[in-house]
C-alpha cells in the first residue's frame, strides 16, 4: 500500500542520488573542469582560448564521454523504450539504436554540464537535476512493473537473467 510505495520511493531516490553524486563528481567535476582547464592552458603554448570557448569545448567533450559510457545500456533496452527505460510515447522514441541512445544520454549530459557551468562550476544543481530525472525514470518503470500481472513480471526477470 501507501507505506510500501513511500519506502520504494525513498529507496529509489537514495539509490539515484548516490549515482548522481558519483557521476556528476566525475563527469562535471573532473572531466568537464579538467578539460576546461586544459583548453585554457593552451594559452601557455601560444594558443590563447577565451574562457567561454573553453567551457563550450569542455561541455561538448564531457557530454560525449557521458553519452559513450552510457551506451552499455543500449543493448539492454527493450524495443520501444528510450533513455533510462522510459516507455516510448512518440514515434521518435522507438529507435533504440546505439546512436539514439548516445544522443539522448549525451543531451542529458549537456544539460547537466550547462547547469554546472551556469552555476559557477558548482555540483549541487546538476546533482539534484540528475537524481530527480533518474528517480522519475525509475518510478515510471516501477509503476509499470506494479501494474503487470505476476506471471508476466516473472517472465521479464527470468529473461533478464538468461
Amino acid at each position: 500500500g501507501e507505506a510500501r510505495a513511500s519506502a520504494a520511493l525513498a529507496a529509489i531516490g537514495a539509490w539515484q542520488l548516490s549515482i548522481a553524486i558519483a557521476e556528476e563528481t566525475y563527469y562535471r567535476g573532473l572531466v568537464l573542469s579538467g578539460s576546461r582547464s586544459a583548453v585554457l592552458g593552451l594559452g601557455g603554448v601560444g594558443l590563447p582560448v577565451a574562457p567561454p570557448l573553453a567551457a563550450m569545448v569542455a561541455l561538448l567533450l564531457s557530454s560525449a564521454v557521458f553519452g559513450a559510457v552510457h551506451l552499455e545500456f543500449a543493448s539492454a533496452a527493450e524495443p520501444g523504450d528510450a533513455a533510462g527505460g522510459r516507455a516510448a510515447t512518440d514515434s521518435s522514441a522507438t529507435d533504440d539504436s546505439a546512436a539514439r541512445w548516445f544522443g539522448v544520454t549525451a543531451a542529458y549530459g549537456a544539460a547537466y554540464g550547462a547547469l554546472f557551468v551556469a552555476t559557477g562550476l558548482h555540483l549541487l544543481a546538476p546533482v539534484c537535476l540528475h537524481a530527480g530525472i533518474n528517480t522519475g525514470l525509475c518510478m515510471g518503470r516501477w509503476q509499470q512493473l506494479r501494474e503487470m500481472d505476476a506471471e508476466c513480471a516473472r517472465a521479464l526477470f527470468v529473461e533478464a537473467e538468461a
